[in-house]
This record gives C-alpha cells, structure tokens and sequence, in this order.
C-alpha cells in the first residue's frame, strides 16, 4: 500500500513501522528524555503504516504515545493502515480510547489466497525478480504451502537460494 502511494503521490512521507520498532524507539527515545522529538517525527508523516499493533498491548506508555501520533494524524487528514492478526474487537490488552479509535476505520478481514492466486503470486514474484523455474515447481509450492504468503515467498526465496549456492 505504501508503494503504490508512493506511486501517485510522490511528495507524500509514507512510513511502514513494525510496533516492535516502535515500542523499541519510544523505549529508546523514553532513556534519552526526548518522548516529544519521537512523537513530533511520527506526525510529520502523510502515511502511517504500522504492523501488528496487537503487540502494542504490552506497551501502556507506547500506547500513550500512539494515541497522541493518531489523533494528531487523524485531525491533519493523514493516512494511517494498521494490520493486526486480529479484529479491533478482539485486541486484549489495548487501551480502549485506541480499540474505539481503530474502529473508526474500515477493517478488512484478509484471508489466504487459494491455490489459483498462490501460483499467481509465485509466478508474479519471479517475473519480477527475473527468475524461471519449472510450472511443475511453482505447482507444488502453492500447493503445499498454504499457510501465509510469507511462508510461500520464503520457499521460494530459500529455494533460488539453494540453486545459486550450489
């Protein structure tokens, strides 16, 4: 999403931020006294992406801190997308000032490709990475993994980087 923003709008700020770094740099930006100078630079962006926020429910001070970066945001008219493993409404640990906030939003529940899509993705991938292999190959990938498309692009990539080491 970040990339095809990017792509029409050029002079838009987009950062994608897993909540790990971000907890990590509130904690780090917490030891140096400068919790303002972190919040400052998060709100200078046009597009905010962050991932995983369910972690963020082991974080209160982080959570303060976000919540003041998203009203922020949220009144300039900035983007923010946030991904989660799990609904807004099922988010344990979170404040509820940011869960009621984080359903202001459209969510979309993303489920796993099947098998069609799979191939596409493979397929897709290595079109775009300048890579060939076997139709019969890229078959079976999609076909046994099924998981996530993590899993998937990382056979792939284990597999090219199994061929090139040898």
């Amino acid at each position: 999403m970040g990339n095809e923003v990017k792509r029409l709008h050029q002079n838009k700020v987009v950062l994608y931020v897993s909540s790990e770094k971000f907890i990590n740099q509130f904690v780090d930006h917490s030891r140096n006294n400068a919790i303002n100078d972190f919040i400052h630079f998060y709100q200078l962006v046009d597009v905010l992406i962050i991932d995983d926020v369910q972690f963020f429910n082991r974080a209160e001070k982080s959570q303060d801190a976000f919540f003041a970066i998203f009203n922020h945001l949220h009144q300039s008219g900035k983007q923010l997308i946030l991904s989660s493993d799990k609904p807004p409404k099922d988010l344990d640990g979170l404040q509820e000032r940011l869960l009621s906030r984080f359903r202001w939003g459209l969510s979309a529940d993303l489920q796993m490709p099947d098998y069609e899509v799979r191939i596409d993705i493979l397929e897709r991938k290595m079109k775009n990475d300048g890579l060939e292999m076997p139709k019969e190959v890229v078959k079976y990938l999609a076909y046994n993994i099924n998981s996530n498309i993590r899993e998937l692009e990382g056979a792939l990539i284990s597999l090219f980087g199994t061929i090139f080491a040898q």
